[in-house]
């Protein structure tokens, strides 16, 4: 079951990675049509995201090949796991951060600073990364209905990362593996919905 599991894992890190580098690809071609600095830090936090899928994939591929002991396993794997969550929590801050210049633009928001203690750093990153999806969902709402215009993919997707995270961290707190399944699956359709967007906005530039 833990091989059937780190294998399922390889295989969502890699694509979670390839449609995380797409998006930053099209976030960073947007950022040289457009010039919107909100742009540039969405193509950098899914770069980081990028790197910290693969990163992940990569130590799970390595356990797998080279079978270490069982205490080592344990270490390594609970290091990648603290990198990539780390990886995505820098990501959702400079999503959060470009979606809150964005909208400072019509409106002061106080910002939301969460203050947890006494958790482990799974929980804690996994914490934080729910808090800023939810900052981000906010944002992306409180623009389309301020502008009136757009569709409300962009939230959606988000909105299913915002469910992968909480599922994860249901999956930690109950040490159920279906949770975790569930969550890479909400993760990577999110991901899908976002690289949609992303195509659609250089195609309306493209033809403007």
């Amino acid at each position: 079951m833990l091989k059937l599991l780190y294998i399922l894992t390889v295989v969502f890190d890699l694509i979670s990675g390839c449609i995380a580098i797409l998006i930053s690809y099209y976030a960073l071609k947007a950022y040289k049509i457009s010039e919107r600095k909100v742009f540039l830090l969405i193509s950098l936090g899914f770069l980081i995201l990028t790197s910290g899928f693969v990163g992940h994939a990569l130590v799970l591929t390595s356990i797998l090949l080279l079978r270490p002991v069982r205490i080592f396993i344990a270490l390594v794997s609970t290091y990648a796991s603290t990198v990539l969550s780390v990886s995505e929590t820098i990501a959702y801050v400079l999503i959060a951060i470009s979606y809150y210049t964005e909208l400072k633009r019509r409106y002061t928001i106080a910002a939301l600073v969460p203050s947890i203690l006494y958790m482990g750093i799974h929980m804690f990153t996994n914490t934080v990364s729910i808090l800023l999806l939810l900052y981000i969902i906010l944002q992306l709402i409180l623009i389309h209905f301020s502008e009136k215009r757009g569709s409300l993919l962009l939230p959606l997707g988000f909105t299913l990362m915002l469910i992968a995270h909480i599922m994860n961290l249901m999956a930690f707190l109950s040490l159920k593996g279906e949770f975790y399944i569930a969550s890479r699956c909400a993760y990577f359709i999110g991901s899908l919905v976002l690289l949609y967007v992303m195509s659609t906005v250089i195609s309306y530039h493209e033809e403007a």
